[in-house]
């Protein structure tokens, strides 16, 4: 029962307090940034594992979030006159 209670406190309750902190220092825009690409970084730490195998519907799934990350991204400088 203890190592669920620790797995629990270290893998579930440390990280969403840390991204809390996160939110609370960093403007809104910059935590949507970091958290939409998260599932790109995943996706490139499992081509480490030999457990994992990277799919073409994966890879299709990332290049739209990359996609509408980069659009994003362009069209928020262009709305604040960004060169």
């Amino acid at each position: 029962m203890s190592t669920v209670v620790f797995v629990s406190a270290v893998g579930v309750l440390v990280p969403l307090y840390l991204l809390q902190v996160g939110i609370s220092r960093c403007n809104p825009y910059t935590v949507m940034v970091t958290l939409a690409a998260l599932p790109v970084l995943t996706f490139a730490i499992e081509g480490f594992s030999s457990r994992y195998e990277w799919t073409f519907a994966t890879a299709i799934g990332l290049a739209i979030i990359t996609g509408a990350l980069l659009w994003d991204a362009m069209a928020r400088r262009k709305w604040l006159g960004v060169r």
